[in-house]
């Protein structure tokens, strides 16, 4: 996992070593799922990406050409959170 400011958003990005997805631009859509019937409801990720949006924030999945998955998150800062940290004010 890898988080770094970057001026007015935060990007937070995390992946796997797994076989990667096989439809990632899906991913976030409700009851998509890869497992089999019974075995999961697919709504884990659709929840993460309202979350996100909610936050005004912006969820992305792609898959990563040495394999697995990477997810990246950006988020914006809040005005007087970015203000205190470019003051060094903790």
């Amino acid at each position: 996992m890898t988080a770094e400011h970057l001026n007015s958003e935060v990007l937070v990005q995390f992946s796997d070593s797994g076989p990667g997805m096989l439809d990632p631009q899906r991913v976030f859509d409700p009851f998509y799922t890869t497992k089999p019937v019974g075995k999961g409801t697919g709504l884990g990720l659709s929840a993460t990406y309202g979350v996100v949006q909610d936050h005004h924030g912006h969820i992305t999945c792609r898959n990563k050409a040495e394999g697995g998955a990477l997810f990246a998150l950006r988020f914006p800062v809040a005005a007087q959170a970015a203000a205190a940290v470019e003051g060094g004010v903790s």
